[in-house]
């Protein structure tokens, strides 16, 4: 009986902290090109909205455009500016460092994929997908996909190894990651400026004008493209497009409690048991 009820309370403590840590999402994001001074960095709640200024003006008052994360332990925001050509790595206070040239001022999308650890581009002039050498900055096409007519950075993210785009013709879809195909899964007119971005579980689409308090959160359902409106975007400076990544942050509590259910998962794991006329008993 005591062993069972240490056993539930242990598999309670770990699922609920789990439960709490996947919804405990941070979307970082790049303000647009407009914002004075050059580009800006801030996180948008998932829950309620809310925006937050990390920082007002980015390093040496570049355009940057489009940012995504690698999620692996250690792993690094990505970004690129428009006006040098530059892959750049981006912390979360807002520092940034160069890494390379990629050769292409028009890189309108970043998609970083598990699956391979491979970081995925998109340049908006040729309309073409390519790879980018996370340590020099190298770029490597990979094919010609469905014109885009120019769109702001941020159109594209990777969720359970696929890649979503979406169009300025109001188009949503899959594209493939080696091979210039396109599949569509849903149109809106929201799409046309709607930027992406995924957290592991979820799907999201940000559109509308921030500055003129325009600005809503989606979740996006995959299968149809069907946008379910979570809150608008509230707070901080005016960012006409949002180019953007994302970071799942545990709450401290939920890391506290998460803690706690796997200490008793070892208790569990580690205490002796006897056993007395076909009865179990658990010692300490």
């Amino acid at each position: 009986m005591k062993r069972g009820i240490l056993f539930f309370l242990t598999q309670s403590a770990i699922v609920l902290a789990l439960t709490i840590t996947a919804q405990a999402a941070v979307i970082y994001t790049l303000g647009g090109a407009n914002t004075a001074g050059g580009t800006s960095l801030g996180t948008i709640d998932t829950v309620t909205g809310a925006y937050s200024v990390i920082s007002a003006t980015l390093p040496n008052g570049y355009t940057y455009q489009s940012l995504t994360h690698n999620p692996t332990p250690g792993g690094t925001f990505y970004t690129t500016a428009n006006t040098n050509s530059y892959l750049y790595d981006i912390s979360v206070s807002g520092s940034t460092t160069s890494i390379g040239n990629t050769y292409h001022n028009n890189v309108f999308g970043l998609a970083y994929r598990t699956a391979d650890n491979t970081l995925y581009a998109w340049d908006g002039q040729a309309d073409n997908s390519a790879t980018v050498n996370q340590t020099t900055g190298a770029w490597t096409d990979t094919g010609s996909h469905k014109p885009t007519s120019l769109p702001s950075g941020g159109h594209f993210a990777i969720l359970n190894d696929v890649w979503y785009a979406t169009w300025t013709g109001g188009e949503f879809g899959s594209i493939t990651f080696f091979s210039p195909a396109f599949t569509q899964l849903g149109t809106n007119s929201l799409y046309s400026e709607m930027s992406l971005v995924s957290d592991g579980t979820t799907l999201y689409g940000i559109t509308g004008a921030h500055a003129s308090g325009g600005a809503t959160l989606y979740s996006i359902n995959t299968a149809n493209g069907a946008l379910t409106t979570i809150a608008s975007i509230t707070g901080g400076g005016g960012a006409p497009q949002y180019y953007f990544g994302a970071e799942v942050v545990p709450e401290p509590s939920t890391c506290a409690l998460l803690c706690i259910g796997l200490g008793m998962a070892v208790c569990a794991w580690k205490s002796p048991i006897i056993t007395i006329s076909r009865k179990t008993w658990l010692i300490g």
